[in-house]
Parts: C-alpha cells; structure tokens; sequence
C-alpha cells in the first residue's frame, strides 16, 4: 500500500489508541505482511506444542495438514 491519505488515518489511529489505551501498536501494511505472515507460518510448521494465541494455533493445524 502506499502512503497516502489511508495510512496517515492509520497512523492517527495508532497515536490514539496509544494515548487511550497506553499500549502501543505497530503497523504492517503489504510486503511487510507478507514476510511476518510467512515467518510465523514457519515457526508454527516447527512444533506442536500448544499455544494460547488462536491465530497461532490455527497456522500450526494448518501447518501440519500440509504434512500430511
């Protein structure tokens, strides 16, 4: 995505939900997703140990039924 009018709202938004919430959030928009997305895929291929994240655990299963 290219910067634009879009991700200046989404970079406003992150500046308040860091003053409401005092928590922080980092933004991952295209290409940046695409290798985040690829890497957790990867470490979830690399066990079956169960974790409590759900988005997590839903690239393990699916992971492992490529195994299959």
């Amino acid at each position: 995505m290219s910067e634009g009018h879009l991700t200046e709202g989404l970079e406003e938004m992150t500046q308040q939900f860091g003053s409401d919430c005092k928590e922080s959030i980092e933004l991952i928009i295209t290409g940046e997703h695409t290798k985040r997305v690829h890497e957790l895929r990867d470490r979830a291929s690399e066990t079956k140990k169960r974790f409590d994240k759900p988005a997590f655990r839903f690239f393990q299963i699916l992971e492992h039924m490529r195994e299959e």
